[in-house]
This record gives structure tokens, sequence and C-alpha cells, in this order.
């Protein structure tokens, strides 16, 4: 497969793009096709056994302070616009970028375009439960939504907990203060009754925050600024546990890691890294680009790539 790195974005600089790339390409067919500064990616590049690449100077990026439509319209050189126009000519399979969210979100829905009946993209996260994953959407890329928008985001969830995760009937729920179907403020409200009256969808009714992880939802819809508070808040309290075990266990961390209970808190707290997860598809647009953590390091990367190789695998593109 044929990748375009935005080596602008990642706040640990493009060399977590190079050493990700690096490290998938040593056991996996990729191509991939960097957009930076070109002193930079090379230096990095020649740390690693990576043959088979292109890069694309560039200079000129996308700050996450700058308002995007703005800057897309300013900044036509800069690396997120390049990539998406070079993955509108059919140049790559995929684009991957670690960069501004809004800028992402809205290069996707003027540069490459969005699907027909599509109102917003959005961006899909799986969250771990007790048993399985719930597909939370939309993640942060739109803040203000429509309660038609949601009944939208509900659908495009269904489709890719349906094909990714190969659930038949994916059970859909809204993200709410209460479960009673009065819960809420006008937005939750009307959404509610939108998704009652869609007979295509298993729609389960209202959750809350609480019970998300031990619940049986498949997936759960809300507007992209609830999302977010809800994802991040849901990182920091796995990252909370982590600092805490320390600070309490001290120098028999060690010890206690060997332990069964050590390896199982391990594994929960590996649950909520989103290292493990990487990035995922901004669904609704014609072409497939994928957003990352703005954090995210060569391990990310690496499980970003994983995740547009199985996207690819699974003809996402066609289906979602």
């Amino acid at each position: 497969m044929k990748v375009i790195f935005d080596c602008y974005g990642a706040d640990l600089g493009p060399e977590v793009m190079v050493q990700g790339a690096s490290d998938y390409a040593a056991n996996h067919q990729l191509t991939p096709l960097f957009i930076g500064d070109e002193k930079v990616i090379h230096k990095e590049i020649s740390k690693y056994p990576l043959k088979d690449y292109e890069v694309i100077h560039t200079d000129t990026f996308i700050e996450n302070t700058e308002e995007p439509t703005k800057a897309l319209r300013k900044k036509k050189d800069s690396s997120l616009v390049m990539a998406l126009k070079l993955l509108k000519e059919k140049k790559a399979d995929a684009v991957l970028s670690c960069g501004s969210t809004g800028a992402l979100l809205a290069g996707g829905l003027f540069i490459i375009g969005r699907k027909e009946g599509i109102q917003r993209a959005c961006l899909p996260v799986p969250i771990p439960k007790l048993q399985g994953r719930v597909c939370l959407l939309d993640a942060g890329a739109n803040v203000d939504c429509s309660p038609e928008i949601i009944h939208s985001f509900a659908h495009m969830g269904n489709s890719y907990t349906n094909k990714v995760f190969d659930v038949e009937k994916p059970k859909v729920y809204l993200l709410n203060i209460g479960t009673e179907e009065g819960k809420g403020n006008s937005q939750t409200k009307e959404s509610f009754k939108l998704l009652a009256q869609d007979k295509t969808l298993e729609f389960m009714g209202n959750l809350e925050a609480r019970n998300v992880l031990m619940s049986d939802a498949d997936v759960l819809v809300c507007d992209g600024f609830v999302g977010n508070i809800f994802l991040k808040t849901l990182e920091g309290f796995g990252e909370f546990l982590s600092l805490s075990l320390k600070k309490q266990a001290g120098d028999s961390l060690a010890q206690m890691g060997k332990s069964p209970v050590g390896q199982a808190f391990t594994k929960i707290k590996n649950l909520f890294d989103y290292k493990e997860v990487g990035a995922v598809p901004l669904l609704g647009i014609q072409e497939l680009v994928f957003k990352a953590h703005g954090s995210s390091d060569a391990k990310a990367i690496y499980s970003s790539l994983v995740q547009i190789d199985q996207a690819l695998n699974k003809n996402l593109l066609k289906e979602i």
C-alpha cells in the first residue's frame, strides 16, 4: 500500500512518522510518501533501512490555532493541502496526519469531497468495554451538530462497526445524562426521536457515560464536543491509574509487574492507550484519510498503519 504522511502536526516531530513507517515496512508492503521538511526527513530516513519511499518538500504547515477554512485557502502549499490533493489525484491509497482535526475535516470535505447523502464527516473511535468495544462518534471533528447530523453519525457508525468489527446488528445508543426518553437538552431529545423512529437501526435508547464501559453498546453517538470530552476523560483516567499505581507501589512496582495482578493491570491500562489504536478514518468522504493523535509516537504510527491496511483489505471506502 502507498500512504502519504503529513509530517507536520505530530508533537514529537517528523521522526515518529519515519520510524513508524520504517518499522511497519520491515514486515509489510508499504511505500511511504513523506511531505515536510526534506532535510529533516532525509536525516531521519538515514537512520533506518527504509528503501522504497518518496519525499516532497514543503516548509509550510497548518497550525492547530489557525481557523481551518482560512488556513486551507491561504496555505495551498501546506503539507496537509498537498497531501489531500495528491490523494484526490489517486497518487496513494490513504493520507495519515497527526495535525489539526479541524483542518483535516475541512480539507476532507472541500478538497476530497463528501460522499453522496453525507452532511458531515466524522471520526469513529473504538473504546474498550468489558465485552468487546464500542464505537464512539463523533469523537471531535464536529463540535456543533443538529439532531439530523447525529442521526447520520448513527448510520455511519452502524456500517463501520458492521464492516470493521463484524458485528451483524450493532446496538446503537445515544450518549446522554440519563436513560429516560425525556432526558437531555433539546438536541438530544430531538436526536432520540429521530433514532427511535428509524427502523433500520437497532436503537436501544439513551446511555449514561458512567455505564458505557459495562454496557452492551456497539455504537455510541453524540456531537464532537461531548464525544471529545468523554474520550479525553477516559484517556486521562487511564494515565491517572498508571501514575497512581507507581506512586503507591514505589519500589515494589517492578516486582508487582511480574505478578498476575500486575500483568492484569498492564493489560487493562493498554486497553485505554491511544497508541494501541493508532489512527481512525474520517468517515463520509470519498478517499481514505486517517487522523492520529497529536502526541503520537512511532508505536502509534505503526498502529495507524495497521488500521489503514485493515481498511483497505475490508474495502472500507466502498462499504461506508
